[in-house]
């Protein structure tokens, strides 16, 4: 697994300064003063190191949801119970939440995967990729063990790849994420 995660690092490749360069004349040619994109001149900068090509499409969109619950809400720091979890996970394939709804009105696919709630989960539309129920709590040691964390890390790299998507969204449902992300 270690050498799964090494390869999949390695992989990783350093953004195109050559297309970054391009990407910025091109958008000193354009008719409009310069700047005036803000951060979206700023990320077409970018999407072109990253492609390494000036012009880019998104065509094919995808939002990738990885649900899981946190152990840490066993101290008390989220105003929702952690059921919430379970239930927000099956309403994000049913186009219940804010962000099943923008995808579909934008024609994104969607995928919400269980890699950790604290239930099995019945509904066929959620994709089973459970690792753990539930993470332990971080305010007495370590949420995830380090082979945990490798596969989930994994998992989510072989999700994103099969999307075969230009641009993808990733996002995470859980209660108890806001303390464990801080």
């Amino acid at each position: 697994m270690e050498e799964k995660l090494h390869e999949l690092l390695s992989a990783v490749s350093p953004l195109d300064e050559s297309a970054m360069e391009k990407a910025r004349e091109r958008q000193a040619q354009l008719a409009k003063p310069p700047g005036s994109l803000g951060r979206l001149e700023d990320l077409s900068v970018q999407l072109a190191g990253i492609t390494g090509r000036v012009h880019n499409q998104m065509e094919k969109t995808h939002l990738l949801i990885f649900a899981a619950d946190n152990g840490v809400v066993a101290e008390g720091v989220s105003s929702a119970p952690q059921s919430v979890t379970l239930m927000q996970t099956v309403n994000l394939t049913r186009g219940k939440t804010g962000a099943s709804v923008l995808a579909r009105h934008f024609g994104s696919g969607i995928t919400v995967c269980d890699v950790g709630v604290n239930a099995d989960i019945r509904d066929k539309a959620v994709l089973n990729r459970k690792i753990a129920y539930g993470t332990r709590n971080i305010a007495h040691g370590p949420a995830m063990t380090r082979q945990q964390a490798i596969t989930a890390i994994l998992t989510g790299a072989k999700l994103a790849a099969d999307t075969a998507a230009d641009a993808l969204g990733v996002g995470e449902m859980g209660i108890g994420n806001t303390t464990t992300s801080s």
